[in-house]
């Protein structure tokens, strides 16, 4: 919390169009609310849902539907009709849905004696001054889409259909005659399934109220409104339900598309390594003159992260067997005169490990690997360096945490790593950062804008953070493709405090055909050497290293 803000705890008010059912994924908004501390209060503001004439008559739609419940039957669907908790307090309006406006004065009182900080609503057709006006903050609301698919209907389905590579969803906020987006994520399409992709999205959403209001709370309401400007949104044509006879066709297209993806899927190449003796610098940032290492039978390699000793390039990455169907980190070791070593496991855990992220600090070396499969953020210090490590402090325990990223800078260490707010959610799409001035404490503090980005092109961290003239660049995963790990974006960090932190994207480093590459998604370099992994169009296979 910024010194001097004094802000008191929320009181929330919910719009839902029924007192007895709510989604599963806006119950989860409200139970995050339930949990948090610096709310107070939960009010539900009860209307009445308008019900379309037209509703039943799209039967190729209805029948879509239900073949979808039943083909990708899953524990999570978002759309599923949960109880509300009887716990809390109701205020129930006699308007419908299409004439909120015109509300009685009598409900609009009721409302204003509830002295409400915020409304709340997950229908993005709710917007007006109505209800903007009749709470502190005014109104808070979930919209689907992006783009040209913003507001349009179903939620997800055009998306799939058109086989877009990235979907998303927003939050923003009708205050005092403004719209303010406070929240805009996008991430990938969930690729045939129209229930999946809705699933992935509505699931996402459910944490964005959770995590702007605790920035509304830490920053105070000066400083939190003055970081989101007014957006410039072009007004477009929001799509409506196709009609049966198009729809017969969307489906008939998206089926064609998925028989096409099975035949191909044992095609699908496996990352490996990629090194150049010469450091990597943004004024040439291509990929050339890259030398690849020959890949084992049935094993990828992948996160490269290099250090030099004695002439000698140590390069750190994940080995993943099929065998194992889990990771550890292994080492390889390029001489002077450029002749690899085979690979050697320094690291191995009954869990998955990946992402070795290893730096000195002190005379000491230390590796921070992902270790989100335990649920943990755990930081190793060799022992015997480099072919032993010993775990030297536990970060962050019950946590999701991929891809962590320490970077040391104003004498704090400030630790980049994407999660995952939902099981159904991806984990390349909203970055955390955490910060401490000690790098072996185990209480980091979170920063109270995260998550601080929520593009999936520019958020999963992609190597370290690269300082030149001054200025600090972070390497990310450019995810806004069907395939993972496409590219690499650059990002520029304007701001980075304890209160604000402000990143540009400068640059992309792509795959082509005239570098042989199809994708690229770590970078990690010395003065005298660039390491990277990617996809090779003709990849080289053999079966030992040596």
């Amino acid at each position: 919390m910024i010194p001097g803000n004094n802000m008191e705890k929320l009181k929330v008010g919910i719009l839902i169009s029924s007192g007895k059912e709510i989604a599963a994924w806006e119950l989860e908004t409200v139970k995050q609310l339930q949990k948090a501390s610096f709310v107070c209060d939960i009010v539900f503001i009860v209307y009445r849902q308008f019900q379309s004439k037209t509703s039943n008559s799209n039967w190729a739609f209805q029948l879509f539907k239900k073949f979808e419940n039943l083909w990708f039957n899953s524990e999570y669907i978002a759309s599923k009709k949960i109880q509300t908790p009887a716990t809390y307090k109701y205020l129930k309006l006699t308007t419908i849905e299409e004439d909120l406006t015109n509300a009685a004065k009598e409900e609009i009182d009721l409302i204003k004696n509830e002295s409400l900080d915020l409304i709340y609503c997950s229908n993005n057709n709710l917007l007006n001054d109505k209800f903007s006006s009749l709470a502190k903050f005014g109104l808070w609301i979930i919209s689907f889409g992006t783009k040209q698919y913003r507001n349009s209907k179903p939620e997800g389905f055009w998306e799939v259909m058109n086989d877009e590579p990235v979907t998303g969803s927003s939050l923003y906020i009708s205050y005092k005659e403004k719209v303010f987006t406070v929240y805009d994520c996008t991430t990938q399409t969930i690729p045939y399934s129209v229930l999946n992709n809705f699933n992935s999205i509505a699931w996402r959403s459910s944490s964005f109220l959770y995590y702007r209001l605790r920035e509304l709370y830490l920053l105070g309401e000066k400083v939190f409104f003055s970081k989101y400007q007014l957006p410039s949104i072009t007004a477009l044509k929001q799509l409506t339900p196709p009609s049966n006879k198009r729809l017969i066709f969307l489906i008939a297209r998206n089926i064609y598309r998925y028989l096409i993806y099975k035949l191909n899927e044992k095609k699908q190449k496996k990352f490996t390594l990629l090194y150049k003796n010469k450091g990597f610098t943004l004024d040439d940032p291509e990929i050339k003159n890259f030398i690849s290492l020959p890949l084992p039978t049935d094993t990828f390699w992948a996160d490269p992260f290099v250090i030099q000793e004695n002439g000698t390039s140590l390069i750190f990455f994940e080995e993943f067997k099929t065998t194992n169907n889990k990771a550890h980190i292994s080492l390889i070791e390029i001489d002077e005169t450029g002749k690899p070593s085979n690979p050697q496991t320094v690291l191995e855990k009954n869990y998955h490990l990946s992402y070795p992220f290893v730096f000195k600090f002190n005379d000491e070396y230390y590796m921070l690997p992902e270790t989100s499969a335990n649920k943990t953020v755990e930081l190793y210090k060799a022992t015997s360096f480099p072919g032993k490590w010993e775990l030297a402090q536990t970060l962050i325990n019950d946590i999701i945490f991929i891809d962590p990223t320490l970077f040391f800078k104003d004498s704090i260490w400030w630790l980049f790593g994407t999660t995952q707010t939902h099981p159904f959610t991806s984990t390349n799409d909203q970055l955390m950062l955490y910060y401490s001035k000690d790098l072996l404490s185990s209480d980091w503090n979170s920063h109270p804008q995260n998550p601080v980005a929520t593009d999936i092109s520019n958020c999963r961290p992609a190597g370290k953070i690269l300082e030149k003239d001054g200025k600090y660049y972070r390497p990310a995963q450019n995810n806004a493709s069907k395939q993972y790990g496409y590219a690499i974006s650059i990002n520029e960090i304007k701001t980075l405090n304890e209160h604000t932190y402000k990143e540009e994207k400068i640059l992309e480093i792509n795959p082509s055909e005239k570098n042989g590459v199809l994708a690229v998604h770590t970078l990690n370099f010395l003065d005298e050497i660039t390491v990277i992994d990617g996809i090779l169009r003709k990849i080289k296979i053999k079966k030992t290293f040596a």
